[in-house]
């Protein structure tokens, strides 16, 4: 999210390093897929670590 903010707040002064096609491609095509990505990556871990059986005599 950081990156975000960071592009949209133009941090480079507008100095050529990153244009404004550019900008609008990474924040509305690349960075949502991302985030899902994440979000779906975290939601198995969650999910894979319920469905693993407790070893016997494990307390946790």
């Amino acid at each position: 999210m950081g990156i975000e903010v960071l592009l949209l707040a133009d941090v480079g002064h507008g100095n050529g390093d990153i244009g404004g096609a550019q900008r609008t491609w990474t924040l509305l095509l690349w960075n949502p897929w991302f985030l899902v990505g994440g979000a779906t990556f975290g939601m198995a871990a969650v999910a894979a670590h319920r469905s693993r059986p407790m070893a016997s005599g494990a307390t946790s």
